[in-house]
């Protein structure tokens, strides 16, 4: 019982050190006026030579004694001999936080008490004696606690590289996100000129200050991914931005796709939502079966109005000579590699 109360103990110092929030280690800290678990842990005894702390050692010390005492009890005594050679770090321990860091760490000073429990339990059973096989119990005992230690410090250089990682990407977001950076990465790309002249296809606020203009192919499985994200941002937006659609095919054979949407957009006996809706499907599954759908919707590909429309895509993109599908610009600027289309929800008020 002692020794499972000292690895939920030496489980909330390990989560101190590790930064993790947790209200219970924090009740325990604030227990005394003069309090503070995480200045001590902080401190440079925290750790052996800067890269064992001992709330690693205490945690594998205890989970080694529970092992001992259920599995193999015969290495009592052996355990109960640890402990005495053990007891000289809690005087220093306490020594340590009252002279060199002048405040206690409550956490700290539990585990002291418990390592002096346990030693109270030896003396009370008569633990501390040495049993015949010294040497090949000492051997097998070490290796216990060793092999304990070994897996902990593993886990916790794999959980610290997690959260470095972690504490990385929160930075890289807060960079991403300051709007003179996200501006100086904006205008140091290539602008193209792209207005109403060259695609009516547009959703949200034909008068938005923003215009996202996305190249975009309606044979393509990216593409379709796009789609569904470009949508989503325009739910966030409202009335702040406006989508502007460029279709490119992969050549005239593969145009049906491009003029059947075209074409939907135009049509005047679709309302705005059941064309949004049509766009969705097609993405979905009308790329995947062109005729079955143009079957559906029954709608007419050779109107003038719609080969017209086509022909402005195609003509800008034949000038621009652009990379790939999907790409998108903002006002006429092509996205920066660094950010997706989500982190634009951050720059719809911006000036551009």
């Amino acid at each position: 019982m002692i020794n499972t109360l000292g690895i939920y103990i030496s489980w909330l110092l390990l989560q101190k050190q590790l930064n993790i929030p947790n209200d219970h280690a924090d009740r325990i800290c604030a227990i005394l006026k003069r309090g503070n678990c995480n200045r001590v842990l902080a401190s440079p005894a925290a750790k052996i030579m800067g890269v064992i702390g001992w709330s690693e050692i205490g945690l594998s010390y205890f989970i080694s004694n529970v092992f001992i005492a259920i599995l193999v009890p015969h290495l009592i005594p052996y355990l109960a001999l640890i402990n005495v050679m053990g007891l000289p770090y809690s005087i220093w321990s306490i020594w340590y936080q009252k002279y060199k860091v002048k405040q206690w760490c409550p956490l700290c000073l539990i585990v002291q008490f418990l390592l002096w429990m346990i030693f109270l339990v030896d003396i009370l059973f008569n633990n501390i004696a040495i049993a015949q096989n010294t040497l090949l119990n000492f051997v097998l005992t070490a290796c216990i606690y060793g092999v304990s230690l070994l897996v902990i410090n593993i886990l916790l250089v794999k959980l610290n590289d997690g959260k470095y990682t972690e504490y990385l990407e929160k930075e890289l977001y807060c960079l991403k996100i300051n709007l003179e950076v996200f501006k100086a990465l904006l205008y140091q790309q290539t602008h193209y000129a792209i207005s109403s002249s060259v695609s009516r296809i547009l959703w949200g606020n034909r008068d938005a200050r923003i215009i996202f203009t996305v190249v975009i192919n309606p044979d393509c499985y990216h593409c379709a991914k796009m789609h569904k994200r470009v949508i989503q941002l325009l739910a966030k937006a409202g009335d702040r931005i406006c989508i502007q659609y460029i279709f490119r095919s992969f050549g005239k054979v593969y145009d049906s796709g491009s003029l059947f949407l075209i074409s939907v957009y135009f049509s005047n006996v679709i309302s705005e939502s059941k064309k949004m809706e049509i766009y969705d499907n097609w993405f979905v599954e009308g790329r995947i079966n062109k005729d079955k759908f143009f079957k559906k919707y029954d709608l007419k590909t050779d109107q003038k109005i719609v080969r017209s429309e086509l022909e402005c895509h195609q003509r800008w993109d034949g000038m621009k000579g652009l990379d790939g599908t999907p790409t998108v610009f903002i006002n006429g600027y092509q996205l920066p590699d660094l950010y997706q289309i989500e982190d634009l929800i951050c720059f719809f008020d911006l000036e551009i």
